[in-house]
């Protein structure tokens, strides 16, 4: 998913107080002008976003941008491969 980072970066723009201009993935999270509500707020919009459902402390090993992006990417396709691998007869959701 090439957009993948645009995505996950226009969330934590939103998620915060001002204009922070580019947000580059090394950039630090603490670094982000955010309220004390940010890991839940952005949790929340990425499940949303992506259809997906991070776990509870996936969110204690974020540091920077490009942790948050390794971690959608890895949530994401870990819900393709369970769609994919599911028999084409199963219509339940997730």
């Amino acid at each position: 998913m090439t957009d993948l980072p645009a995505r996950v970066t226009r969330i934590l723009r939103e998620q915060t107080f001002g204009p922070l201009g580019v947000i580059q993935p090394s950039q630090r999270l603490d670094q982000l002008d955010a309220s004390v509500y940010f890991p839940v707020c952005v949790t929340c919009a990425l499940d949303e976003e992506f259809g997906i459902e991070l776990p509870d402390d996936a969110i204690e090993g974020w540091r920077t941008v490009a942790d948050v992006i390794s971690t959608v990417g890895a949530a994401v396709e870990a819900a393709e491969a369970e769609i994919a691998a599911r028999d084409p007869e199963d219509t339940r959701p997730f």
